[in-house]
């Protein structure tokens, strides 16, 4: 578990938080389509990689009813 958490060498590493439900809704909406996350447009996923994080954590990924 230890080798997942750790992308690049660091004592500290830092942790982006993504609250996905909403994320994917302002991308439906931007794009015109039903985004979902298999499909989020590589434009979308470079200025969180370009922020330096070790991590993305994607808060919100689980059904939330039947």
């Amino acid at each position: 578990m230890r080798a997942l958490l750790r992308v690049r060498e660091t004592r500290h590493p830092v942790m982006y938080e993504l609250n996905v439900r909403s994320w994917l809704a302002r991308l439906t909406v931007r794009y015109g389509r039903r985004v979902q996350l298999g499909d989020v447009p590589r434009e979308e996923i470079e200025p969180i990689l370009a922020t330096g994080t070790d991590l993305v954590w994607l808060m919100g990924v689980w059904r939330t009813g039947p």
